[in-house]
């Protein structure tokens, strides 16, 4: 689940929602990260934000102080995503080959391009 944007996608009503339904889809594995900014993508959000969300633009300058949100934050929403991991039997990723898929035996086919 990529990006968790905070505030709009990050309670953990919404984040249980979307682990629910990839586990209901047949997912074995579920990761996340939270949002981050590069320059340019943060000075356009952050003009976004101010324009359609005042209110929650004081939080956004606090939390994107730089490229990353704080460490605490990030592992906060990890954690509630671990949570519903284990809640939905999403908490362990399995290398074992799906039924059906290419065997990871043989190394893959060089692809040539004619340019």
């Amino acid at each position: 689940m990529a990006p968790i944007v905070p505030g709009f996608s990050s309670s953990l009503s919404k984040l249980e929602r979307t682990v629910k339904a990839i586990a209901d889809h047949g997912a074995r594995f579920v990761g996340c990260n939270v949002m981050y900014l590069q320059d340019g993508t943060r000075t356009h959000f952050m003009k976004f934000i101010e324009r359609e969300f005042p209110a929650m633009a004081p939080r956004f300058e606090k939390l994107y102080r730089t490229k990353y949100p704080p460490d605490a934050y990030r592992r906060e929403v990890q954690g509630m995503v671990r949570m519903l991991q284990q809640r939905y039997g999403l908490d362990h990723r399995d290398d074992r080959p799906r039924e059906g898929a290419p065997s990871t035996t043989t190394q893959p086919e060089q692809v040539g391009f004619r340019w």
